[in-house]
């Protein structure tokens, strides 16, 4: 019988202080062990060596030891590489229509909606 379950009892949690200090230092120990494993890893990661890159057509400046001031150098622009596409996601976010390959159809027999006219008219104030 489902009815008859006696009320649950509620249970009492507490901690003395030498529990509680034992609690925190096993996060302390715990948090040191992940840092100190990550930053072992990072120095791995740090000296492993790059693999060899393809000889370049063009002699070109010695690339620096640190790949962290690579980053920090203007890409290069080989003469057979093409041109590298302009980013214009924020035209497409901040412009009032959508861009035409993103509008629906256009039922056969209507003509295209026209664009929105701003508030201000077409004066300009």
């Amino acid at each position: 019988m489902a009815g008859n379950r006696p009320a649950r009892e509620k249970f009492e949690f507490s901690l003395d202080a030498r529990q509680v200090a034992g609690v925190i230092l096993g996060a302390l120990g715990s948090l040191g062990v992940a840092f100190l494993v990550g930053h072992a890893l990072g120095q791995r990661v740090a000296t492993r060596a790059l693999p060899p890159a393809p000889a370049p057509v063009a002699a070109a400046a010695p690339a620096p030891a640190d790949p962290l001031a690579a980053l920090d150098q203007a890409p290069r622009v080989e003469a057979g590489d093409p041109p590298a596409p302009t980013l214009s996601f924020h035209e497409a976010l901040t412009s009032a229509r959508p861009p035409p390959d993103r509008l629906p159809p256009v039922p056969k027999g209507q003509a295209a909606p026209a664009p929105p006219r701003s508030a201000a008219g077409p004066g300009g104030t």
